[in-house]
C-alpha cells in the first residue's frame, strides 16, 4: 500500500513540476488538484518537497523571455447562468444559494448579458419591493465585454480597466467557458 502511495505522490510531483514549467501559478495548480480530489495536506506536503523557485530559476536561465499568462490559466469554471426568461426573484434565490454576486444570462451557452447585485438593487422600487414578474432580459447589462480563453492575461486586465468592470466572461468561440474576476487576478498574481 505504501509503495502505491509513493508512486502516486511521485506522479503528483511530476505533474506539479510540469505545470510550474508551463508558467501556471501555484494557486491555480492547487485549485485544480483540490477539484481533482487531492487533500490540502497532501498537496502542501508535495509542494514543500519540490523546490519551486529552483525550477523557475532553472527554466528562466535558459529562456530569457518572461512567461506570458493567458485567460484560461486564471479563469474560474464555476459559472452561475440562467436564461433571459428567468424571473428576477429566482435569480436572487440562486445568487444567495451559490453565494455569488453575479449571474450570466445565456442562450445556447452563449453569454448575452450579466446581472450583478447592483443591477438587482437598482430594480427595487421606492417602497423597497422587487417586482416578482420582472425577467432577466429587462435587468441584464448587455452587450458584454468578453475575453477569449487564449487571450493574454495582460490584455484581459487592460480591457477590464478600460471598461471599468470587475468580472469578464471567458469564451471559446462563442461558448461561455469561464469567468475572470478582479479577485481571481489578485489571487493569481499573488501566487505567481
Amino acid at each position: 500500500m505504501q509503495k502505491l502511495e509513493d508512486q502516486t505522490l511521485a506522479q503528483l510531483s511530476r505533474y506539479i513540476i510540469e505545470c510550474v514549467r508551463k508558467g501556471i501559478a501555484e494557486a491555480v495548480i492547487k485549485e485544480q488538484l483540490i477539484k481533482a480530489g487531492w487533500s490540502k495536506d497532501k498537496i502542501k506536503s508535495v509542494f514543500e518537497s519540490i523546490n519551486i523557485q529552483k525550477i523557475k530559476s532553472k527554466d528562466n536561465s535558459t529562456d530569457t523571455q518572461k512567461t506570458v499568462f493567458i485567460a484560461e490559466q486564471v479563469m474560474s469554471r464555476d459559472l452561475v447562468t440562467v436564461n433571459k426568461e428567468e424571473y428576477i426573484l429566482n435569480i436572487v434565490a440562486l445568487l444567495k444559494e451559490r453565494n455569488s454576486g453575479y449571474v450570466f444570462i445565456v442562450e445556447n451557452n452563449r453569454p448575452i448579458g450579466i446581472i450583478t447585485g447592483s443591477d438587482i438593487v437598482r430594480t427595487i422600487n421606492n417602497k423597497g419591493i422587487l417586482d416578482k414578474n420582472l425577467r432577466a432580459m429587462y435587468v441584464m447589462t448587455s452587450p458584454l465585454v468578453k475575453s477569449d480563453k487564449k487571450e493574454k492575461l495582460i490584455d484581459v486586465i487592460s480591457r477590464m480597466k478600460i471598461n471599468n468592470i470587475e468580472r469578464i466572461p471567458v469564451v471559446q468561440g462563442d461558448k461561455l467557458v469561464g469567468v475572470i474576476t478582479s479577485s481571481d487576478i489578485i489571487k493569481f498574481l499573488s501566487y505567481s
